[in-house]
């Protein structure tokens, strides 16, 4: 089998929907409900630019025929309190005749490495198969999650007092970006719901939606100030049967998250069920008067480093934190991150540059996905090591220096997962 390897332009459009359909039977992989400002599907209509703006996709053709695709798409997350350039990757395909032929790394491959090109210094994925993914590097570090909440269960949550709400307009879009931006600042991994591939159009970002609820707070000396969003779908009947749907609910206090789960508790008498789309269950169940939710649905999250120097320099260690160790990266043949690095921070400013010298004299040696965890802030180092996906230096307090400079860069916060791709 001789296989040419290329970018997709506007001709092969109708065989990359064909191949698409035959792998998740549509024009593109089946997505939980889209929150504001979700991106657009990989696979856009048929009056739209293909590829779409932002988005660039790769094919294996043999003897002319497209036998496997995917795309990498233009985001920045948020991490670390900072804006990440980002390659997601999607719309992976293989034709059936031809998967286990060694095709998906090289399309992979082709992928991360323009994406580096434009910037990017990770790459993430929602994977249909984990495993596979793993073995080109990338780990899990979070997940979409759908739950269900029995509405009269949200109708015992308490209307917090100095709290309001309204239904929002088009005039209140920009305002509801920058709570988001103030929300994900303080998390890892939420896109930043702006660039090419989330249009800035208030009235379409409403008309996605039976209506956005506002959770507001008014300001001593005039004003207002909003601290929650409710985006809702109805949805179809009453009764017990019948279900709300939460497509984006997300607060800076307690407050307004308390407000707008009242709000939803207003529909007990007609809804039996209100379906949340969020990220885990912990920021919902401290909230919840019972344990009460039920997950419905997850799309697991996969990340992988492109770039080792770029996606530390996204971390800001606290002021007075100094010291310096090295480490390494090994078994990366698809990005292309093996080598040695050293990590310098002198009160609080981090530096990484990578070194000529053997990974052998580096205090501790990852595996991609072992970097990604510790990047991400899923698991400290020592955890990492302990599950095999890093090795320490054998000498006990070299590798104990390691994990203390670690563990003090402030890695860890809660990864949340919102928009699908």
């Amino acid at each position: 089998m001789t296989v040419q390897l290329r970018r997709l332009g506007r001709d092969d459009k109708d065989a990359s929907l064909r191949l698409s359909r035959e792998a998740f039977g549509g024009g593109a992989p089946p997505t939980p409900p889209p929150a504001p400002g979700t991106p657009a599907s990989s696979e856009p209509a048929q009056d739209e630019t293909w590829p779409a703006d932002g988005v660039t996709s790769f094919g294996a053709f043999d003897g002319g025929e497209l036998v496997a695709k995917a795309s990498g798409r233009a985001y920045e997350s948020v991490f670390h309190g900072r804006r990440v350039a980002t390659c997601g990757v999607a719309g992976v395909t293989v034709a059936a005749e031809h998967r286990g032929s060694g095709l998906l790394r090289e399309l992979l491959r082709a992928v991360v490495a323009d994406g580096r090109d434009r910037g990017a210094v990770i790459s993430t994925l929602f994977p249909t198969a984990p495993g596979i993914y793993r073995g080109f590097g990338w780990e899990l570090v979070g997940e979409l999650t759908g739950v269900a909440v029995p509405t009269a269960a949200l109708a015992q949550v308490r209307r917090p007092a100095g709290i309001r709400t309204r239904r929002a307009t088009a005039r209140d879009f920009t305002t509801v970006r920058d709570l988001y931006a103030c929300w994900a600042s303080v998390r890892n991994g939420p896109l930043t719901r702006d660039g090419v591939l989330f249009p800035a159009d208030a009235d379409a970002w409403l008309a996605g939606f039976t209506a956005v609820t506002l959770a507001i707070a008014d300001r001593p000396n005039g004003g207002e100030e909003v601290q929650g969003v409710l985006a809702w779908q109805r949805g179809q009947g009453y009764g017990p049967e019948a279900t709300i749907t939460a497509d984006d609910l997300f607060w800076t206090t307690a407050a307004a998250r308390d407000a707008l789960l009242a709000t939803l508790g207003t529909f007990a008498s007609v809804t039996g069920t209100t379906r949340i789309e969020t990220s885990g269950t912990a920021e919902l169940d401290v909230a919840l008067p019972m344990t009460a939710t039920t997950i419905v649905h997850r799309a697991p999250y996969m990340l992988r480093i492109i770039d080792v120097p770029g996606a530390l320099a996204a971390v800001s260690p606290a002021p007075g934190v100094t010291g310096a160790t090295t480490f390494a990266v090994a078994g990366d043949d698809l990005a292309g991150t093996d080598g040695t690095y050293r990590l310098d921070v002198t009160d609080g400013a981090l530096s990484c540059t990578r070194l000529d010298e053997p990974a052998g004299e580096a205090a501790v040696a990852f595996t991609p996905r072992g970097l990604a965890l510790t990047w991400a802030g899923v698991m400290p180092v020592e955890s990492v090591v302990a599950a095999g996906l890093a090795t320490a230096r054998s000498d006990g307090d070299g590798a104990r220096a390691a994990y203390r400079l670690w563990d003090t860069l402030g890695l860890s916060r809660p990864v949340h997962i919102r928009d699908y791709f």
